[in-house]
């Protein structure tokens, strides 16, 4: 996200307060609006057409009853949508003022097109072309002009509309799913299901139905509730009696409750499915009390999508009323700022429910929030309920991740220069372990950064990043071949070969990297980072960003060879040759990540990498070319293997920033035995230095 992947990344809305049932509510008379900063509103779409037709339905003609079309916004539902567009002109006028502006509103609908006609006479009703600087009616040979003037609306394109997990709950996601189908077979359901199986045999029969879970029984609730909104009555077409109809609507109504109760009433599932759209609003929020530039200066925040969208959001905030939830029903977020200066400014939020849109005498219900006290007025600040995130190691409340990232490059940078003049063995192991802090902080900052500025291009441009990588560890062990010291072939066994005034000169490059930490405390004083918004299209491929992503670099592997004695030079080329393979096996990835599945990738790169270290240990340390070729394979297998599994695995658990440190840490605590291990090997410790300074 943003899954780009983000992790793709879900959260309960941070800043609201977790909020009771709409037990308690306030009339909206008395609505104050003079202290009003932001408004967004989350509607679902108006009426619209059945989205199935059963075998027996004596309605089920499309051009006679439904010429709209299956699923799509009625006549009533157009209506329904622009009265809400009034309606809510009416009440925030002095906040919107008479005048439109595009900078001033962002307009978000799901693909579908109920929902793109609903948004669309909605915002017909609530920006009409009062002033006429707006009106487009030149030489009045447009009338239309006069009365209604275009609003932009982004959506996702029609092929991919499962993918937008911000407006729509049907993105496939095994681990949601699984949840769900857990809360369907839960005793109260199955109790339910049972008391009314006589009734639902006879509506298989009747309407050529195939009711087989409480789901079936909510869609057929549904469909024959539009029909009877329609005029379309069963009892009409002489199929059922009128008692026998309404029996039906009192049996199959509690189904359909007990359902949009149980569906939601998982915190995984409102994480997974309600998350992205909460995180969207506090993000809009936050934006908005920073004066950040990501806000644009709307004014409003307008998402049309479905009910099952806005009954996840309103389980997930504590808000759900057990009642279904009809057309047009709108959840309206509102962002105040206290009267004051300095310490006395502060921002609050109110949320209110409108699910009586077309009787003009039914106000919204503004809730209580019982984690505020049961106040209405929630401190922005406030953290009830808060899901803590963080970004690689850094936590985000309490370090600047810019800054953090400086600092230890720097330490980092000193350390590298210090390297190699260690006088003893305790010196070298304090600058490793320094440059190994720096330098894999400043790895997960940078990933998290990628992540954030290119959530709909993630792993193409984290490959392409370690693509990158790949080709500087190509160069520098053979860089570095000149100052190293020490034949393997020799029969020396001691624990240290004096590297000598010549690497020294190693200094030089080490010193080089005081650009990057200069460069960014100077980015961090003039032009602090500021998040990229979550809301790009295809945030499912996000998962690199979490992940450690070099967890079994091919520098581990390049120096199994000890029974060979090969020279330090031979070694550096064997990291060489091993970091190329790995970095041609990166750079093909940069294309196969967007086409083959996961599951693929991890198949393909398993044969490859196993079946090279089975021939390494068994051959591979008593012939030179069968550990070269070996070693090639071993980088090929690696380069995507690890990519490809946590994208597999983030169908299934949500990798959080969180999860990706705890696996980071756990990698590079597995990786602390690779050397000693490797060390068990090798006879010369120049190798060692060689693994060392090519890790950097």
């Amino acid at each position: 996200m943003y899954i780009k992947t983000v992790s793709k990344i879900l959260t309960v809305l941070s800043t609201i307060c977790s909020l009771l049932p709409p037990q308690s509510v306030h009339s909206w008379k008395g609505h104050d609006i003079s202290t009003l900063q932001l408004l967004q509103v989350v509607h679902r779409h108006g009426d619209r057409a059945i989205t199935k037709i059963y075998d027996k339905d004596p309605f089920k003609d499309l051009d006679t009853y439904w010429p709209e079309g299956l699923a799509e916004l009625s006549q009533q539902g157009r209506y329904r949508c622009y009265k809400l567009g009034e309606n809510i002109r009416d009440t925030y006028q002095s906040y919107l003022g008479a005048k439109y502006s595009p900078r001033e509103v962002y307009a978000r609908s799901s693909a579908k097109s109920r929902c793109l006609d609903s948004i669309n006479t909605l915002l017909a009703g609530l920006y009409p072309p009062i002033n006429v600087s707006y009106q487009w009616n030149v030489g009045s040979n447009a009338p239309l002009g006069e009365k209604w003037q275009p609003i932009p609306v982004y959506t996702y394109p029609m092929e991919r509309m499962n993918d937008d997990r911000l407006l729509r709950t049907d993105d496939p996601c095994p681990a949601a799913d699984k949840a769900i189908d857990e809360l369907f077979n839960e005793p109260e359901v199955l109790q339910a299901m049972e008391r009314e199986s006589k009734l639902l045999g006879e509506l298989n029969e009747t309407m050529g139905a195939n009711i087989r879970n409480i789901l079936d029984a909510k869609n057929t609730y549904d469909h024959l509730w539009v029909e009877w909104e329609r005029g379309y009555n069963w009892s009409s077409a002489e199929i059922w009696s009128p008692e026998y109809e309404q029996n039906i609507f009192t049996a199959l109504k509690p189904l359909a409750e007990l359902l949009w109760f149980q569906e939601w009433n998982s915190s995984l599932v409102q994480r997974l499915k309600g998350g992205p759209l909460i995180e969207e609003l506090v993000k809009n929020f936050r934006n908005s009390v920073t004066n950040s530039a990501l806000n644009s200066g709307h004014r409003i925040f307008v998402y049309s999508t479905h009910d099952a969208m806005i009954a996840v959001v309103m389980h997930a905030l504590k808000v759900w009323n057990h009642v279904i939830i009809p057309y047009s029903s709108t959840l309206l977020f509102e962002l105040h700022k206290t009267l004051g200066t300095g310490a006395g400014e502060g921002y609050f939020v109110r949320l209110y429910y409108y699910n009586e849109t077309l009787d003009a005498d039914r106000s919204p219900y503004l809730l209580d929030l019982p984690d505020c006290d049961d106040q209405t007025d929630c401190p922005f600040d406030k953290k009830g309920g808060l899901y803590n995130r963080q970004s690689g190691l850094l936590y985000k409340r309490y370090l600047n991740r810019q800054l953090t990232a400086s600092l230890l490059l720097v330490f980092a940078s000193v350390s590298m220069a210090l390297l190699p003049q260690s006088p003893n063995i305790w010196l070298f192991y304090v600058s490793a372990w320094i440059i190994g802090l720096g330098t894999g902080n400043w790895n997960s900052i940078m990933n998290v950064w990628l992540i954030e500025m290119w959530r709909d291009r993630s792993a193409p441009v984290l490959q392409f990043i370690q693509f990158g990588f790949g080709m500087g560890t190509i160069v520098s062990p053979l860089l570095l071949k000149p100052h190293l010291l020490g034949d393997g072939r020799a029969g020396s066994h001691t624990l240290i070969v004096g590297l000598g005034y010549g690497c020294r000169s190693l200094s030089t490059g080490a010193y080089k990297l005081y650009v990057i930490p200069v460069a960014l405390l100077i980015m961090f004083i003039i032009k602090p980072y500021q998040l990229c918004p979550d809301n790009l299209p295809d945030n499912s491929k996000i998962s690199e960003t979490k992940l450690f992503d070099r967890a079994e670099s091919p520098r581990k592997f390049g120096i199994l060879y000890s029974p060979l004695r090969l020279t330090a030079g031979k070694s550096a080329e064997m990291v060489s040759i091993t970091a190329l393979s790995y970095t041609i096996g990166r750079g093909i990835s940069i294309f196969i990540s967007m086409k083959v599945r996961p599951q693929y990738m991890i198949a393909y790169h398993f044969v490859i990498l196993y079946l090279s270290m089975s021939i390494l240990i068994i051959w591979g340390q008593y012939s030179l070319p069968v550990l070269y070729a070996t070693n090639v394979c071993i980088g090929l297998g690696l380069s995507a293997l690890f990519p490809a599994m946590f994208a597999y695995l983030e169908h299934y658990i949500v990798i959080t920033d969180t999860i990706g440190t705890y696996c980071m840490l756990v990698a590079e605590l597995i990786s602390l035995f690779n050397p000693y291990m490797l060390g068990l090997m090798v006879e010369r410790h120049a190798v060692i230095v060689i693994f060392t300074l090519t890790r950097i």
